[in-house]
């Protein structure tokens, strides 16, 4: 069973100030981090949700964009996972 999330990743930070967002796959005790290409500062994340917060003009988009990602990777996994079962 595979566990993903969605993570700021405060550790580097550009000229701007912005971090870079990244979904992060846990299998097996094993994590991984997929860059989505999106980038926000601290004070437009929420950590609690793991979302931008509602005041973020781009919210509403790039939520949406999040959940297209995610869920796409999770998709990609499993067809993995079920090609390894039938080898």
């Amino acid at each position: 069973m595979s566990l993903a999330k969605v993570v700021l990743w405060t550790y580097k930070k550009n000229k701007a100030g912005e971090s870079k967002i990244y979904i992060r796959v846990t299998e097996n005790r094993k994590s991984r981090l997929i860059y989505t290409q999106l980038e926000s500062r601290e004070e437009d994340w929420d950590f609690e949700t793991s979302k931008f917060r509602v005041k973020y003009r781009r919210a509403e988009d790039i939520d949406k964009a999040n959940r297209h990602l995610l869920n796409n990777e999770i998709i990609e996994k499993q067809q993995v996972d079920q090609a390894k079962l039938e080898e």
